[in-house]
């Protein structure tokens, strides 16, 4: 059975009002997978473009599904593959973890938590969607 790796809000209900969906790192190879909360993942998207503005980081390819809603972005939510892992993980790693505990940030320890998913499995395929 395939592991599978939370945020500390993707394990908990979420506030009334507010949507389930999720965003799904999962591995081709053997279906490990790290799930975040959609709007973690939009918060963590718009540090990461922030970032790019800056010419801190890379274009990566979930930036670009994410920006130009292509991929997992669009309509259809078709996984996307993230070809460029190693700037991936470079990228999120330049990103400052949250100072307090807002709503829509992931922790410190879930950036952490995801930064390890991601190098652990660099040398397999990673695709990216949401559900």
């Amino acid at each position: 059975m395939a592991k599978v790796y939370y945020t500390r809000k993707a394990k908990e209900m979420p506030p009334y009002g507010a949507f389930d969906d999720e965003v799904v790192f999962r591995t081709r190879e053997d279906s490990e997978s790290f799930i975040m909360r959609k709007y973690e993942f939009e918060w963590l998207a718009h540090r990461l473009f922030d970032n790019w503005q800056r010419k801190q980081s890379p274009y990566i390819q979930i930036l670009k599904a994410w920006n130009e809603c292509i991929g997992f972005q669009d309509i259809e939510r078709q996984a996307s593959l993230i070809p460029d892992l190693a700037d991936t993980i470079v990228a999120i790693s330049m990103v400052e973890p949250p100072a307090g505990q807002a709503f829509d940030q992931p922790e410190k320890e879930d950036l952490q938590q995801l930064i390890q998913f991601l190098e652990t499995h660099k040398d397999k395929q990673i695709e990216i969607s949401e559900r």
